[in-house]
Order: C-alpha cells, then sequence, then structure tokens
C-alpha cells in the first residue's frame, strides 16, 4: 500500500491496527493504517516520524524498496489479508477450543455457527 494506496478502498474495514499482535507489526499497521485512514498515505518520511523503534522504521524503509521490484500489487495485497484473515481465524478457533471440555457438544455447534461452515478449497461450497 506504501505504492499504491488506492488499494486500501479495497481492504478498507477487513484488517485495522489490533489485527496485528507483535509490537512492530502493530506500530507499523497504526501509521499506515492511521494515514490511509485519514484519506490518504503521508510520506514515508511522516510515517517514520510516528514509529516509536528504530527496527518499524528499518521495516517501512525496506518495504517501500522492495515494492517496486516485486510488482503485482493488487495480487500481493489480497494474497497478504487472505493470510492476515486466517491468522484471525485461526486465533479465535484456538480461543474457543481452549474453552472447551472434551464432551461440549454445543459448544462445538456454536464455533460451527460463529465461524461458519465455507469451505476454504471451494469457496462457495459448503462443508457438512
Amino acid at each position: 500500500m506504501l505504492h499504491k494506496p488506492k488499494l486500501f478502498s479495497e481492504i478498507a474495514g477487513r484488517i485495522t491496527v489490533e489485527n496485528f499482535d507483535v509490537p512492530v507489526l502493530h506500530q507499523i499497521a497504526r501509521v499506515v493504517l492511521g494515514s490511509l485512514n485519514q484519506g490518504g498515505l503521508d510520506p514515508i518520511a511522516k510515517l517514520l516520524a510516528g514509529l516509536e523503534s528504530v527496527e518499524a522504521g528499518s521495516a517501512i524503509v525496506e518495504l517501500a524498496e522492495a515494492g517496486p521490484k516485486k510488482g503485482n500489487y493488487a495480487e500481493r495485497l489480497t494474497h497478504a489479508v487472505d493470510v492476515i484473515r486466517d491468522n484471525i481465524d485461526n486465533t479465535q478457533k484456538s480461543r474457543i477450543k481452549d474453552q472447551l471440555s472434551d464432551d461440549d457438544t454445543e459448544s462445538l455447534r456454536k464455533i460451527f455457527e460463529i465461524l461458519g461452515r465455507e469451505n476454504k478449497r471451494n469457496p462457495g461450497m459448503v462443508t457438512m
């Protein structure tokens, strides 16, 4: 998104700062998503000024330099969002699973209702 901020509209609301629990990634998400949520992406120097750590600043500089070399911005963004959403889903499943007893079939039924039954390998297909 550093090079194609217009792509943000495609993922707005699907990814938030709270989705990043690793401190350095949380910092990066806070400044980048915060800037985009306000209507546009600030210049790299202004983004760097909003960070607390050198590690986060270095990561943004590396991303800014790598972007033009890799291209495929829309495809890479879609893939990144899918990975983040899968991670969020897996975290939620783990939290729910940790709260279940071995014979808590009602809770298992609720998990299926909450998380849906879509087959990730065949989108649109429902598992039984």
